[in-house]
């Protein structure tokens, strides 16, 4: 329990990382300015120093009706995702969560090559919802969403996303096992999408977690102890 508790700090770090970063980037009268002005190029410029600053994997920026204006890893806008998430930010409320992201968003922010998990199928137990698939490309992500004030008016004028995505990632897991002394795996459902245990001599990402383990856990929400 103490060591599950340590791993629930790491990520509580993460995530309030992402928010303090979120929020002193929408707090920049750059940023503010340029949104007004609808300043494209400088815009671009902010999102690709936040997302390198943070550590995150994408940024994306929101105008006040919750259509995307910009993206930092692509040239893509003028959709509108994360809908629900964004209507509750440009109505006054911050979002720090963990989320997943499914396959479409993933596409939209270009992640395919930083998400993807080849499953290994020869696993004792695959959970009902993977058999018969040899890819996954829903990602867990730490996610900060927070809206934008002008200055002047104090109304709301968009939203600023950023995320950092978990799959396959080393530093949490790595980092909690330094601290607990044991190893450590982040699931997405039953599917290791991060992980320190070793199979093969590598890491046994695209394996499954045991069916006592999932149907415990997973399945009915509770705290798995051996």
């Amino acid at each position: 329990n103490t060591d599950l508790y340590t791993a629930e700090e790491f990520m509580g770090d993460n995530l309030d990382k992402l928010s303090s970063i979120c929020e002193f980037t929408v707090s920049s009268p750059d940023l503010i300015e340029n949104m007004n002005n609808k300043n494209l190029k400088n815009l671009k410029n902010i999102l690709l120093l936040t997302k390198k600053s943070s550590g995150a994997d994408f940024v994306t920026l929101f105008d006040d009706e919750g259509n995307v204006v910009l993206r930092s890893n692509n040239d893509n806008y003028g959709d509108r995702e994360f809908s629900n998430y964004i209507k509750k930010v440009l109505n006054g409320s911050n979002i720090t969560a963990t989320i997943i992201l499914d396959e479409n968003t993933v596409k939209k922010e270009n992640l395919e090559n930083k998400t993807i998990i080849y499953i290994d199928n020869n696993s004792d137990f695959i959970p009902h919802d993977m058999e018969n698939k040899s890819i996954e490309y829903k990602s867990l992500a730490l996610l900060s969403i927070k809206p934008i004030y002008d200055n002047d008016t104090g109304k709301i004028i968009g939203a600023l996303l950023i995320s950092k995505v978990l799959n396959k990632d080393t530093h949490i897991v790595d980092k909690i096992k330094s601290a607990t002394k044991d190893t450590s795996t982040i699931f997405l459902g039953g599917l290791r999408i991060s992980t320190n245990v070793q199979e093969n001599h590598k890491r046994a990402i695209g394996t499954f977690v045991s069916q006592n383990v999932y149907e415990q856990v997973i399945e009915k929400g509770e705290i798995f102890c051996a």
